[in-house]
C-alpha cells in the first residue's frame, strides 16, 4: 500500500492526478482513498480528471465496446499515468 508524507490528510490537484492509478487498483490505505474521495467530492478539477480516466479505463475494459481504440493506447495511457499529470494535449496525442 502506498503511503502519502502529508499525515494531515489534505491533499492537492497534482497529488490526487499522480495517485489516481492507485486509486484505481486498490493500491492505497484506507485513510488516503477516503482522503481522496473527499477531494473528488470537493473539486471540480480532480474530479473531472478522474472521470476522464475511469471512462477511458471502461472504454478500455470493456469487451462490448463498440468503438475500436487505436493499438496500445492503454498501455501509452497507463505508462503516462504513471509518469505525471496528462494535460489536454498529451491526452490527444495518446489516440
Amino acid at each position: 500500500m502506498l503511503q502519502f508524507r502529508n499525515v494531515r490528510g489534505v491533499i492537492g490537484c497534482e497529488q490526487v492526478v499522480h495517485e489516481l492509478s492507485a486509486y484505481f487498483d486498490w493500491d492505497l490505505a484506507p485513510f488516503w482513498r477516503v482522503t481522496i474521495e473527499r477531494r473528488l467530492r470537493g473539486c471540480r478539477n480532480c474530479a473531472a480528471v478522474y472521470d476522464g480516466v475511469r471512462n477511458l479505463l471502461v472504454l478500455i475494459t470493456d469487451n462490448q465496446t463498440i468503438i475500436s481504440l487505436p493499438v496500445g493506447l492503454s498501455d501509452r495511457l497507463y505508462r503516462m499515468l504513471k509518469r505525471q499529470s496528462i494535460t489536454r494535449s498529451q491526452l490527444g496525442h495518446l489516440l
